[in-house]
């Protein structure tokens, strides 16, 4: 049998019991190893080659029809429209377009759903309307 002093002195001299794992070494190496790992990175762009229109207004010949989108109704050019009346809207834009591709604004509301802005790309899709932007806002 060991002693309780024998065990207190064993405990004062800092010599490891049985069973225990030094910890001081192991958060070091984890270190080294996050510092090697940071700096050795190489970051990616993700978003470089995405090919991105943006609608000017003072361009001569370009025409920008604005469509914002709500939960119970949408407008187009200042104009508030249902949903039949966007579809007859967005049918006299595609019937009036001539050499010139007219871009579609939608500028959808953060509070409306998703699936009325997916009405809108469908009447748009349905239409043969390619020139589309999409914006959030007020």
């Amino acid at each position: 049998m060991v002693s309780m002093a024998r065990l207190f002195r064993r405990a004062q001299t800092g010599v490891q019991q049985e069973g225990e794992v030094p910890m001081t070494p192991m958060i070091d190496v984890v270190f080294l190893l996050l510092i090697y790992f940071v700096m050795t990175l190489d970051p990616q762009p993700v978003f470089t080659h995405l090919p991105i229109l943006a609608p000017s207004s003072g361009s001569p010949g370009i025409i920008n029809i604005r469509v914002h989108v709500y939960d119970a109704f949408f407008v187009v050019n200042e104009r508030r429209v249902d949903r039949a009346g966007l579809r007859s809207a967005l049918e006299r834009i595609a019937n009036a377009r001539g050499a010139l591709d007219p871009t579609l604004i939608l500028i959808a509301d953060p509070e409306s759903r998703h699936e009325r802005l997916v009405e809108v790309l469908d009447a748009c899709s349905e239409f043969d309307l390619r020139n589309l932007s999409l914006m959030t806002g007020t």
